[in-house]
């Protein structure tokens, strides 16, 4: 997986659709996008703590790309990937 800041993870992967974002040292205000393969913006949330879990349940079964940010500045752009 690709770690832009040590300490920051997504996990199960892969996953039913529950993914936990971990990010260390962390309690300012996070944003997590999550992209299709198009680069379609698909989930969309901001969280504070240091874990997220993450609900995409919904979304359809394949590949995704999941991107964390504080600020303007990139902590996590890693695949994940939702199946049975």
């Amino acid at each position: 997986p690709t770690k832009v800041s040590e300490g920051t993870k997504v996990f199960p992967n892969p996953s039913n659709g529950i993914f936990t974002i971990e990010v260390k040292n962390a309690d300012l205000s996070k944003t997590v996008n999550v992209y299709n393969l198009l680069g379609d913006l698909v989930f969309n949330n901001s969280f504070t703590d240091q874990q997220y879990v993450m609900d995409l349940k919904s979304i359809a079964k394949g590949v995704y790309f999941v991107q964390v940010l504080i600020k303007e500045e990139e902590l996590l752009f890693d695949k994940i990937v939702i199946q049975e």
